[in-house]
Parts: C-alpha cells; sequence; structure tokens
C-alpha cells in the first residue's frame, strides 16, 4: 500500500466516526447538485446514492467518483 493509499484509509476511517465530517459531505452534495441546477435536498441525494449503490454489482458505475477517473 502507498502512502496516499493509507492516508486515504485513514481518511475514510475517520469519516466513519465523524459526525461533522459526515455532515459536511453531505451539505458539499447539496451544494454541488445545485450549483449545476438541481434543486434537491442532501436526504434525497443520499437515498439515490444508497439506492445506486445496493444496485452496484461486481462491475459497473462508481458513483462516489466523476466518471472518467
Amino acid at each position: 500500500m502507498s502512502k496516499s493509499e493509507g492516508r486515504a484509509e485513514e481518511f475514510f476511517n475517520q469519516l466513519q466516526s465523524d459526525e461533522e465530517m459526515q455532515r459536511k459531505i453531505r451539505q458539499g452534495l447539496e451544494n454541488l447538485a445545485k450549483e449545476v441546477g438541481y434543486e434537491v435536498t442532501e436526504e434525497e441525494l443520499s437515498a439515490e446514492l444508497r439506492k445506486r449503490w445496493a444496485n452496484q454489482g461486481a462491475v459497473g458505475l462508481v458513483y462516489s467518483e466523476p466518471p472518467g477517473f
């Protein structure tokens, strides 16, 4: 594992238990949606992500990353 991979893992480990970080992620997602013209709440976005992640098989889109990355 590279140093950057280890740091990414540390970030997500902290994110799992840090409610303030989780709030910032949710709010950022809502703000991004509104910036590009979608009037949706973070609750609606979270529900849609959960639905897509549940239906995501071994091969498919990764909704946590923009296409092309």
